[in-house]
Formats: C-alpha cells, structure tokens, sequence
C-alpha cells in the first residue's frame, strides 16, 4: 500500500474540489469533505455521523439506490437524482459512488461523489422564449418518443391546448397514414 508522509486524510478530502462523502454499510457519514458542506448549505456538525437520507432528506424507498450501495463490490454507474432543497430547490444530481473494502479488517465503506447537473433557471427561461418566438410549430420530445414541450404555433396548428400535448406520443401529431413510416 501507498502511503503519502505528512498528509492527512482531512488534507486530502479538503483539496478534492467535488462533493464527497464516506459512508458506512448503514449509509451513515463517516467523512464529508468541505465541497459537499458549501454544495449543500450546511454545517460539518449537521453531516457527520448522520444517515445521508437525513442529512439529504432523500426518500430511499423511491429508489433502488440504497439496496445498490449496499450490495456494491465495484463502482455503481453513474446515475441523476432528482432531489429537493428546502434552501436551493429542485436540483438534478449526477450521482457516482464506489465501494471500498478494509482488506485487513472487510470492513466495506462506499465513497459517493454528487455533482449538480441542474440547467441554470436562466437558460431554461431563454430557451422556452426563444421556443415561443419560433414562428414555426415546434415540439420537444423525450427519448420515448413522449412530447415534453409544445410551442404556441403547435397548438394553433394542431388544436390542442398544451397541457393535452405534454405525455402524448409525438404520433398524435402525425396523420395516420405516414404512422408506420414514423
């Protein structure tokens, strides 16, 4: 094993410029580096030795991601939790976290990293203004095809208000006989 004379952990956690937590098997934290506290507007004395659901006001049960830390032997794949601050608001976070075994004691910790992927409220903002000046029908969908965003020319074109487009396949926009060439 590598070991670096003279530095500590609390150097080394304090110079990774991501949020950082070291959790134990119970998803309690261990350690939180100073990123994660300026991140997530709190006190080193509100994160540790606390559970990350707390501490995140995370509901768990939604997902799978408590049972995945658990059961990690390697990295889990990176994935986005959408996540709401009482302080900061909805925020979208990439998620990445590692388990790391005590080969001398198996004891097994899990090393999670979040970064906030949110779009900036003003570029979103400028988008939905820039879609609604198009003079030309335009309709946002997600990779299932599903509509997510209409443009006022859509529905003057199409008849439907927006709040019946958003969830539709993009199908109810096409006529029926080019379905099967869609």
């Amino acid at each position: 094993m590598r070991q670096l004379t003279g530095v500590t952990v609390d150097d080394l956690m304090a110079a990774i410029p991501t949020p950082l937590l070291i959790l134990d098997t119970d998803l309690r934290i261990l350690l939180a580096n100073p990123a994660f506290t300026r991140t997530f507007h709190l006190q080193p004395e509100q994160v540790e030795n606390r559970l990350l659901s707390d501490v995140l006001e995370i509901e768990w049960g939604l997902s799978n991601l408590r049972q995945n830390l658990l059961e990690a032997s390697a990295a889990l794949e990176p994935f986005e939790l959408d996540w709401v601050s009482p302080t900061l608001g909805s925020r979208s976070l990439l998620v990445q976290a590692q388990a790391i075994h005590n080969h001398t004691t198996g004891a097994k910790n899990i090393v999670i990293t979040f970064q906030d992927v949110t779009p900036p409220k003003h570029i979103d903002e400028q988008f939905r203004a820039l879609l609604e000046s198009a003079p030309d029908a335009m309709v946002i969908v997600d990779a299932s095809g599903k509509i997510v965003l209409a443009n006022a020319q859509t529905q003057k074109l199409f008849g439907y208000h927006a709040p019946e487009l958003i969830g539709q396949p993009v199908e109810i926009l096409v006529p029926q006989r080019f379905h099967g060439q869609h």
